[in-house]
């Protein structure tokens, strides 16, 4: 994008970012919604509980991080015993007995699932939220505590937060390339990534509209087939095992946001039983756990999906930033975000300046106050409504299911230096916060 095009629109950051957060607005989570969760991780808790001696249930994921798509994310929750992942089949039954005598009429447990992967899991669907149990699985609890302290020292009204959820909505609801269990980019990895646009282009980032920009615009470009991503830069896949992150010389002389102690405090006490293989089609490596790649999950046909996707954002969010008028920008962002305002149309988009929720962003949540929300709900689940345990004999998580790639070209996409994104990124954001 020329330097011309951006002073020519008129159209400075601020008014930008202020239809971003009118967006944000309408996905991000609510009093009403977060009720509806915290009961039912709570009837959860007390099923168990009730039931097996010495058992903690802990919420995790993006539910605590406030970060969830209010309609459509999962509960995620995590058991400790002292019989280890053995309490799988406990809890299993649990649920099949809950289900076919329920003891209270308030919630309706259907669809029970049980998947013996690398991490074990118990599926269910209670009030239309697709629950996921894990079983011993620290780590869920490390990655909550290293988010919430990344957002924490980001600041500027939870920045990474709001950014958070305006790319989990054009991932999930645009491109459709958000999704561990189908093949596509785990939550944690698209989160990862993301970090990585914070640590190296931090004083281009006015607000979640120029965050997605900025992390279109790079990835859009990144050659996938040679490179992974780290927090702290690409690094080759032909080093693997070992990974090597690559000197980045080409941003310049801009610091890097996170101190190295940052990273190496809460990696403290993280151990990694994973191992990194060169058969992956797309590396995102934890930056808890140098050895876990969150997005070993996707596959071929799927990345070809998520490279053409990421082309086709950039070069749409570009020209919608180019727009000369108001009245223009608010037509084509709201085009941009199409399938995320009609699965919420039951709320207008408003274009207030402050954030309606802000305070609600905090974890633990500061406003206890619940409110009535009439939107309508449900996951939109992709599993059929079948009152029986279904078992899925898998080895671990790339024998998911995947989308079927073949109306998906592949697309030819040279690598772009650093230095030229960043140079095109100068132009519409500038380097001030």
């Amino acid at each position: 994008m020329s330097s011309s095009n951006s002073s020519s629109s008129g159209l400075g950051c601020e008014i930008l970012e202020t239809y971003a957060d009118g967006i944000i607005d309408i996905i991000q989570p609510t009093p009403h919604s977060d009720k509806i969760r915290i009961d039912i991780v709570d009837y959860i808790n007390i099923l168990l509980q009730s039931e097996i001696q010495d058992i903690e249930v802990h919420h995790v994921g993006s539910g605590p991080l406030k970060t969830y798509l209010q309609l459509d994310s999962d509960i995620d929750l995590t058991v400790f015993s002292k019989k280890g992942i053995n309490i799988a089949n406990d809890v299993l039954q649990i649920l099949q007995r809950e289900m076919e005598n329920p003891q209270t009429g308030k919630f309706v447990i259907q669809n029970i699932q049980y998947i013996p992967a690398q991490v074990q899991l118990v599926k269910c669907i209670i009030q239309n939220n697709m629950i996921d149990i894990s079983f011993q699985q620290s780590g869920g609890m490390k990655t909550l505590e290293f988010l919430e302290k990344v957002d924490e020292f980001i600041g500027k009204e939870h920045l990474f937060k709001r950014s958070v959820l305006l790319l989990k909505a054009w991932c999930f609801y645009e491109s459709r390339i958000l999704g561990a269990s189908y093949g596509l980019i785990s939550t944690y990895g698209l989160q990862t990534m993301l970090l990585f646009i914070f640590h190296f282009f931090h004083s281009s980032i006015t607000g979640p509209l120029s965050a997605l920009h900025l992390f279109l615009e790079y990835y859009s470009k990144f050659d996938w087939s040679e490179l992974g991503i780290t927090i702290k830069g690409p690094f080759l896949i032909s080093s693997i095992p070992n990974i090597y992150v690559e000197k980045i010389k080409e941003y310049g002389h801009e610091e890097v946001l996170f101190p190295d102690e940052f990273f190496k405090y809460h990696r403290e006490g993280v151990s990694s039983q994973h191992s990194i293989s060169k058969s992956n089609a797309l590396y995102v490596i934890d930056p808890l756990r140098p050895y876990n790649n969150l997005c070993r999950s996707v596959n071929r046909g799927s990345m070809t999906r998520i490279r053409s996707a990421l082309r086709l954002g950039s070069t749409s969010l570009s020209k919608i930033l180019e727009a000369t008028s108001t009245t223009e920008l608010k037509v084509l962002l709201e085009n941009f975000f199409i399938n995320s305002i009609e699965r919420h149309r039951s709320t207008p988009v408003s274009y207030s300046t402050n954030m309606s929720q802000q305070s609600y962003l905090e974890y633990p949540p500061q406003n206890q106050m619940h409110m009535y929300n009439p939107r309508t709900r449900g996951l939109g689940t992709f599993f059929p409504n079948q009152p029986s345990i279904r078992v899925y004999e898998l080895t671990d998580e790339n024998d998911f299911p995947s989308l079927d790639p073949t109306s998906i070209e592949q697309t030819n996409i040279q690598p772009r230096s650093a230095s030229q994104s960043a140079a095109s990124e100068k132009n519409v954001w500038g380097r001030n916060n």
